[in-house]
């Protein structure tokens, strides 16, 4: 299999310089059109010279349906003016910097990176012409490998100067002179997912007592995030080692040679992947089953500056799997009762915003992670709607997503002023959630902040319960709580999504519906007005009937004898093949008890359903991934497996 594209899109280095303030200093290939003004933005959060090293993710190109995507449809220009009145001596003064010339029909017009466009140069084809110049001597750019051309127009007596790229002066050339319809330029528009690196080294030589760097690695796949990390740091020493004014070349040198080394491996790229990798399901399983760590990964030894390094690459990382960098059990040491608050907030579509003035981006962002991944099983497209980190020169990123809710944190105070911004405020240094004017009521805290009991939340009593029962999850767990954490939440929405599919009857049986559904009946159709239930992926037929039986089992105090035997067997015709068996395994994983609902019945009074019990489990049992399962039961419950299936007939 050959995985489309390179490994790493692009490495960038940015650095914070006392004068001008945050700039990209290098990125390779200077050919990737990604916004470099947002990712600076992204490389060097507010306040990062605060902190010696800092770690944070973030994502660019979103591909939003709901408007035309920044970079799509346009050439990226410095656009400058003179009146042809003027002497040939006046300069060229600079209208408008990091604009984008684009055509629609026959006509050409501007646009800022807010994608609002500019009247003040909207101009019909049949009036220009363009000529091609040399740089002129009073005019300074930005642009990498540039290439001018006066623009004139006979109509408004008004000649432009344009500033473009090299890679795009054929296509404005095809545009004006040929009035073609040549396509528009290439963009590297795939979702990126990227990881910045931090770090601030105490200097008294240099102008502000120090030197701020950051280094960000933006990869298609989200499988090779954190593989390059080792990498990443070592080359912003190296750069940092570099003293202040050195010739920019060397940095560029440096960052030039690590993207070639990541990309030009073939033993990183995965082309072979193990069939059996390929399947996220199992990788799942293996990776709780803690079997041998080559199942799940891939370990390379690549060569960088002369230094060999060793690079271990999972198989299967999804969208899911990034959100798993964010640290849930933070959020509820931070937030308490309002965990669930957040949760309402998320699910209903609402813009939620966290607050830090005392943490660092890095903290925020595992916070915003960890709300994303609240609408778990992970909703299609939760990353679209997840700004880890902004400031307020990146607003226009996140705003455009307020019809359908985002989830934001941000460092800069004025947030907290601007309720118009959001609609849920949360507080990351006190722990406090305020609400917007026009927030729904059912996500609304009082001073205690704990969901108000209004007519349409009576979920208040349940959201309680999991609360607690989350609290107790961490005071027995310690630091080993968030995967336990993680699963109490996945099964509390999972139990809703099942009211809204109209699957709860089927799993929980009559007598849980009523009760259930009173609960959650407004709290469902606000997240079904927020559009996140519609994002959930739909059960297969083979999910829906393991968690009928898995249910039934876990409530078998209430069944008959014959109605346990009944499940058990129907449990045994259902977990055939290898898929079967990794199927069930999913469903119950080691943070829920395991096996346990399923060997519990080696216990039953009844000899018929402990036959029974043993075969299911003689069948997991006879595959690597359940035999690693049952020998991760309790003590007592795995002797006994071991006595029953010596001493039990064969079924």
């Amino acid at each position: 299999m050959t995985e489309p594209g390179p490994i790493v899109n692009f490495i960038a280095l940015a650095e914070f310089d006392i004068d001008t303030g945050a700039v990209v200093r290098v990125r390779h290939p200077k050919r990737k059109n990604v916004d470099m003004s947002y990712i600076c933005e992204q490389m060097l959060p507010d306040r990062c010279e605060g902190y010696d090293d800092m770690r944070t993710i973030f994502f660019v190109n979103r591909g939003d349906p709901d408007k035309a995507e920044e970079f799509i449809d346009g050439i990226p220009s410095e656009i400058y003016r003179k009146s042809q009145n003027d002497p040939p001596a006046k300069p060229w003064k600079l209208l408008l910097d990091e604009h984008y010339i684009s055509k629609v029909g026959g006509e050409l017009f501007t646009k800022n990176r807010q994608c609002e466009t500019k009247q003040s140069i909207p101009i019909a084809d049949s009036d220009l012409s363009l000529k091609k110049v040399p740089q002129p001597d009073n005019v300074t750019t930005k642009t990498d490998d540039p290439v001018y051309y006066i623009l004139s127009n006979t109509g408004s007596g008004c000649d432009l100067l344009l500033c473009v790229g090299m890679e795009y002066s054929a296509v404005l050339e095809n545009w004006v002179l040929e009035n073609g319809d040549d396509p528009v330029p290439k963009y590297s528009d795939s979702f990126l997912y990227c990881m910045n690196k931090v770090r601030n080294r105490r200097d008294s030589s240099v102008r502000r007592g120090a030197i701020v760097k950051g280094i960000s690695l933006g990869c298609e796949n989200p499988r090779y995030l954190n593989c390059f990390e080792e990498l990443l740091e070592v080359t912003l020493e190296m750069c940092l080692d570099l003293k202040e004014g050195s010739d920019p070349v060397e940095q560029q040198k440096l960052i030039q040679h690590l993207y070639e080394a990541i990309n030009g491996s073939d033993q990183l790229s995965l082309r072979d992947i193990p069939p059996e990798a390929k399947d996220p399901l199992r990788c799942q399983v293996w990776r709780e089953s803690l079997l041998r760590e080559s199942k799940v990964t891939h370990k390379v030894d690549i060569t960088v500056y002369g230094k060999q390094y060793g690079i271990v690459i999972p198989y299967h990382v999804d969208e899911g799997a990034v959100l798993l960098q964010g640290s849930v059990t933070l959020l509820l040491e931070t937030f308490k009762e309002g965990i669930t608050t957040i949760l309402n907030a998320v699910m209903s579509g609402l813009r939620v915003v966290f607050l830090t003035y005392q943490r660092s981006a890095a903290d925020i962002c595992s916070v915003v992670l960890a709300a994303a991944s609240l609408a778990s099983p992970c909703c299609e497209g939760i990353l679209n709607k997840t700004f880890p980190y902004t400031s307020l020169t990146c607003m226009h990123y996140w705003t455009t997503k307020q019809k359908d809710g985002c989830i934001v944190g941000a460092t800069n105070p004025m947030f907290e002023h601007h309720p118009e911004w959001w609609d849920v405020l949360c507080s990351v240094d006190t722990g406090k959630i305020k609400i917007g004017a026009g927030t729904p009521q059912g996500v609304k805290p009082n001073a205690e902040n704990k969901p108000i009991a209004v007519t349409d939340a009576a979920h208040t009593a349940i959201d309680n319960n999991l609360v607690a029962r989350l609290q107790s999850i961490v005071q027995q767990s310690g630091d080993d709580s968030e995967r336990a954490l993680r699963y109490h939440i996945k099964t509390y929405v999972s139990k809703i999504f099942d009211i809204s599919s109209g699957t709860f009857q089927d799993i929980h049986g009559d007598g849980d519906l009523q009760q259930f559904w009173e609960a959650n009946a407004q709290r469902i159709r606000r997240w079904r007005n927020g559009g996140m239930l519609k994002r959930l992926p739909a059960d297969s037929v083979k999910v829906r009937e393991l968690k009928v039986l898995l249910h039934r089992l876990r409530s078998s105090t209430k069944l008959t004898s014959d109605d346990t035997l009944l499940v058990y067997q129907s449990l045994y015709r259902t977990v055939r093949e290898l898929s079967d068996m990794f199927l069930l395994l999913s469903m119950l994983p080691p943070e829920g008890g395991g096996l346990f609902p399923v060997a519990i019945g080696l216990f039953h009074p009844s000899d018929a359903v402990q036959v029974t019990c043993v075969a299911v489990l003689r069948r997991l049992d006879s595959f690597p991934e359940g035999t690693a399962a049952i020998h991760s039961l309790n003590t007592f419950m795995l002797l006994a497996y071991e006595n029953k299936n010596k001493t039990l007939p064969q079924t």
